[in-house]
């Protein structure tokens, strides 16, 4: 219980409330199925094509 009591400490202190035992960096994302979801990366990627 008392380990429960500090993993609810750190998951209220993050800015979205989640917090990840595995890997820190991923968050739960809404998957296409209603009330399911996926732990993983949003990942996003930006190209310049400009070449100097």
């Amino acid at each position: 219980m008392g380990k429960l009591a500090v993993y609810e400490k750190q998951m209220l202190a993050s800015p979205d409330q989640q917090i990840s035992m595995t890997d820190p960096d991923s968050r739960s994302t809404a998957t296409s199925g209603r009330g399911s979801g996926l732990v993983g990366y949003n990942v996003q990627v930006a190209v310049d094509t400009n070449i100097i």
